[in-house]
């Protein structure tokens, strides 16, 4: 019954027009984030060997050590093609003397104080904001939904249980967004490969733990949705409800947690 009901969900989601839209909206997302990311990590790469050229040319032409001073730039992470977290917040590089202390200056966003207030798009944002939202569109009316059009009293007609129910609903959810999911995550990963970033073992091993705790995220909004369409009577309080929680969870407690 768990299969049938699963498969049942699972051909609802993808016959639908939200769900074309929503694949075609968050597969497109996560390729160009992920074009960005390369791109500005091939541009922070070579400031980066620029730099590190001219120290030591710098080096090899210095006669008077006592005054001698370098900069040194912070090496640019391969993550950051995915993940941009507080790389653009640290300074790029810091000036080495022994006149001064070492501190990281001059950040992206001290320089370019737009991306400051926009930030940049990258593949956190897109799954914590568009992906999670999107979860919550599909899983809001998921059981009360049936009960409004009526077809949920001719499912309980039969001897189907309410656990059985839920988990068939979950796994047909589950399916019909984590696996049109891989398609650009695997894009993804190939488009690292052919643009020329450098990976190594860890990196891969990175890579995979980031796109675990997506799908990790993903199923808790799966969970959250059903149980709060399973609670709540009307799609539409449930929408509602869902909506508030979203917002809670992706601006309120994040923030939260920088004050506690």
């Amino acid at each position: 019954m768990i299969k049938e009901i699963a498969l049942h969900e699972l051909r609802n989601i993808v016959q639908s027009r939200k769900f074309a839209l929503t694949f075609a909206v968050v597969s497109s997302l996560i390729i160009l984030s992920v074009l960005l990311g390369i791109r500005n990590y091939h541009s922070q790469m070579k400031a980066y060997n620029t730099m590190v050229q001219l120290n030591e040319q710098e080096m090899r032409e210095r006669r008077d050590w006592m005054s001698m001073s370098s900069k040194t730039m912070r090496k640019p992470d391969v993550m950051s093609v995915f993940v941009n977290g507080v790389n653009y917040d640290l300074g790029r590089y810091s000036v080495i003397s022994s006149f001064q202390p070492v501190n990281l200056v001059h950040s992206v966003y001290t320089d370019e104080p737009f991306f400051a207030v926009f930030r940049f798009l990258d593949f956190s944002f897109i799954v914590t904001i568009v992906l999670s939202l999107f979860i919550l569109v599909f899983t809001y009316d998921a059981v009360n939904g049936e009960a409004a059009s009526g077809t949920l009293k001719l499912i309980f007609s039969n001897p189907v249980p309410r656990a059985s129910f839920l988990l068939g609903k979950f796994a047909g959810v589950w399916l019909a967004i984590i696996i049109p999911l891989l398609i650009p995550l695997l894009l993804s990963i190939m488009l690292l490969v052919i643009l020329g970033v450098p990976l190594t073992a860890a990196d891969y091993i990175s890579v995979l733990a980031l796109f675990g705790l997506t799908v990790l995220l993903c199923t808790f909004f799966m969970v959250l949705g059903i149980a709060l369409s399973a609670l709540i009577k009307q799609p539409s309080v449930s929408f509602l409800t869902a909506l508030v929680t979203w917002v809670i969870l992706t601006f309120i407690v994040p923030r939260g947690g920088i004050i506690a």
